[in-house]
């Protein structure tokens, strides 16, 4: 339950990180290319300095679509639902489990099922990991120690 919830949470802020950067990434491109009219004096003076600047954003443009973090927005945030409902059916389990509401064989089975799905989809956004980023990584690890802590012990 805790590496599907580590999963879920991790994932939805890669989306967030991804989705952050992606709006900046915008705001300089779009800032750039309106504002080369209101430059004109600029332009005139320096037009070297402006030719790179344009030549940069152009090549960025073009290349924005090929970032793999960026690119991977959508398919960060689609994996986190996905791990979250996969973490809700760990949980009607466990709790199943610990009021002896299923019988154990039938919680086993039930158990291989949930790690199947979640191989599943990982094969499903293979294309889409996310990156390891240290200090994202421990922060969602004490989310969620402190989320298992205070619902299950």
């Amino acid at each position: 339950m805790f590496n599907i919830k580590f999963k879920a949470l991790y994932s939805n802020e890669c989306y967030r990180l991804a989705n952050r950067i992606e709006r900046i990434f915008s705001f300089v491109l779009a800032f750039v290319s309106t504002s080369s009219v209101a430059t004109w004096a600029f332009w005139n003076k320096y037009p070297l300095v402006w030719a790179w600047i344009v030549g940069i954003s152009q090549i960025l443009t073009i290349a924005k679509n090929y970032f793999p973090f960026i690119k991977n927005e959508k398919d960060f945030l689609e994996m986190s639902f996905e791990f979250e409902i996969l973490y809700i059916e760990y949980e009607k389990l466990w709790f199943d489990n610990e009021y002896e509401v299923i019988e154990k064989e039938n919680a086993e089975f039930i158990f291989y099922k949930l790690r199947e799905r979640e191989i599943e989809i990982e094969k499903i956004y293979k294309q889409s990991q996310c990156p390891k980023i240290k200090h994202i990584m421990a922060r969602v690890y004490k989310e969620v120690e402190t989320a298992i802590n205070l619902n299950f012990f």
